[in-house]
């Protein structure tokens, strides 16, 4: 397909022609396509980690806020979840154990880490979004001399086990996953962030009408499984500027929105099996040109 007015705004997942299910650990995404996407602030990457690991071992803090993400390989039930994960919390390295479908929640400056996938029962979709075009990192100390809690509270927080807020809508064709919003992080903190992972299970258009936000924005689409890498396991049509242009995707993706484009509606056209899709603003709140309370997005 010829590259159209709003193509470019789409990162779509790369085959890299060697990797699949089991080989590695660890599968990165990698998605190929606007360098600087489209201009917007924030990002959005994802692993597919198969095998116990110690992902991430220093101790570090960033200058921005970020959100780790479990998630599980089968988004038709987000109670399936067999894997067993260590975080590490604060200068005092407050450990916290992830058994069930989390996000953590990194306030700008919190030490963190190791980050130790200790049991991989079943594959586990590990994503984080963080508020930054670049990812940098602090490096830290955890001091020898403070007490490590198992399950310490102090920190306990930062960890939202199965977060979604009200009730969702209830469709045949969908399952919520996870979700981040101003009442989810009421008892939180302040964090400039909203976002959400569904799972997709069969064919409808979303019920969000065409709108924009006074906010850049991102959309995702992510496969379940790294077996079939980059395929998405269906068929995402979205319209995209005042004319509706159509876009067509069918892979892994990200879809860049930068403040003022309008966006929608969403056709989630063909579905061969489920997949992860959400959406992630930098603000607390969602608000759109067209965004109805009473309708949870």
């Amino acid at each position: 397909m010829a590259d159209t007015k709003f193509s470019k705004y789409i990162l779509k997942g790369k085959a890299d022609g060697k990797s699949t299910a089991g080989e590695a650990p660890v599968a990165p995404a990698v998605l190929e396509g606007l360098e600087d996407w489209g201009g917007i602030h924030q990002r959005i990457c994802w692993k597919y980690i198969s095998q116990p690991n110690l992902l991430v071992e220093e101790p570090h803090s960033h200058d921005f806020e970020e959100f780790l993400i479990f998630l599980g390989n089968n988004p038709a039930d987000p109670k399936d979840f067999d894997a067993e994960i260590e975080i590490s919390l604060g200068e005092e390295g407050e450990k916290h154990v992830i058994n069930t479908a989390s996000v953590v929640c990194i306030p700008k400056g919190l030490t963190h880490c190791p980050l130790n996938f200790r049991k991989v029962g079943k594959p586990v979709v590990f994503s984080n979004i963080y508020l930054a075009p670049d990812y940098v990192r602090i490096p830290a100390l955890v001091k020898p001399s403070s007490p490590v809690t198992q399950g310490g509270l102090k920190y306990g927080r930062y960890v939202l086990r199965e977060p979604k807020g009200k009730e969702p809508r209830k469709l045949d064709t969908e399952e919520w996953g996870v979700s981040i919003n101003e009442e989810i992080l009421a008892e939180t903190g302040k964090f400039n962030c909203n976002f959400n992972f569904l799972a997709i299970l069969g064919p409808h258009v979303l019920p969000d009408p065409p709108h924009k936000h006074d906010c850049d924005e991102f959309l995702f689409l992510i496969p379940a499984g790294y077996e079939s890498w980059p395929d998405l396991g269906g068929e995402v049509e979205i319209a995209m500027g005042e004319d509706w242009e159509k876009q067509s995707i069918t892979t892994a993706a990200v879809i860049c929105l930068p403040k003022g484009v309008q966006h929608c509606p969403v056709y989630m056209k063909r579905v061969d099996k489920p997949f992860y899709w959400g959406h992630m603003l930098p603000v607390s709140s969602y608000g759109s040109s067209a965004y109805n309370p009473e309708i949870p997005i």
